[in-house]
Order: structure tokens, then C-alpha cells, then sequence
């Protein structure tokens, strides 16, 4: 009897601690997430950006941000958007509907395609608002 208590202690303790280990499916999910950074470099007022992201015309997904205090984003600040690869295929035809957003209601609306964001690395991709934008 003490040779078997004293074999499922130890037994016992290896499970718990391979329980606590990453695992490599943790891993594969944060390397398919895309992230998109987008920077405010322009004079328009606006506390929020809500981002719309299509595939091959169709909506896949819709996002928006803000300052948690609900302060305007000034020119400088970004903000960043995390999809995973399963909301939009960057292998096709992907799209977005960028609104501006003062107190929930439109400002300005922007389109482009992701040729019109910079690609930093795999999955990471940057766009910048100018002072274009009216």
C-alpha cells in the first residue's frame, strides 16, 4: 500500500503541472490573427473609429474602438484592430469601410482596399489618416 501512495503522489502532481503548460494551439491562434494599426494624422474630431471588413464584397466583420475614457483621439494617437484569420481571408479580395466617429455619429467615411494598408510584417498591417480626409 505504501509503494502505491507512494507512486500517485507524484503521479498525481505530473498531471497538475503538464495541465499548466502552453499549449501550441494558444500559439497557433495568436499567429493567425491579422492586426490592423491605424494611426490618426489629421485635424478631424472624432472620439471613435468603427471599422467594417469585407471579403469578396460580402461583410465578414465589423469592429470599433475609443478611448476608454471617451476622450478624442488626437492627431498622433492609433488605435489597433485584431481579426483572426477565420473573420477575413487576406488571400482574397479584402476591403474596409473606415468611419470616423464623434459621439456615435459619422463623420467621415473612408473606403480602401488592404493594398491601401502598409504591410509591417506577416499579419500586421498599418494605415495612416491624413488630413485629406473632410
Amino acid at each position: 500500500m505504501k509503494k502505491f501512495i507512494g507512486f500517485a503522489i507524484p503521479l498525481t502532481i505530473l498531471i497538475f503541472i503538464s495541465a499548466c503548460s502552453n499549449s501550441s494551439e494558444e500559439e497557433t491562434i495568436h499567429k493567425e490573427n491579422v492586426t490592423l494599426t491605424i494611426k490618426n494624422n489629421s485635424d478631424v474630431k472624432m472620439n471613435g473609429i468603427e471599422i467594417k471588413g469585407y471579403e469578396n464584397g460580402h461583410l465578414k466583420s465589423n469592429q470599433g474602438s475609443s478611448n476608454a475614457d471617451g476622450s478624442d483621439i488626437k492627431k498622433g494617437e492609433s488605435l489597433v484592430f485584431q481579426f483572426e484569420e477565420s473573420e477575413l481571408d487576406f488571400i482574397e479580395d479584402v476591403s474596409f469601410e473606415i468611419s470616423l466617429l464623434e459621439n456615435e455619429d459619422t463623420k467621415a467615411k473612408i473606403t480602401s482596399s488592404k493594398d491601401q494598408f502598409d504591410k509591417v510584417e506577416p499579419s500586421v498591417y498599418y494605415f495612416e489618416l491624413t488630413d485629406t480626409i473632410k
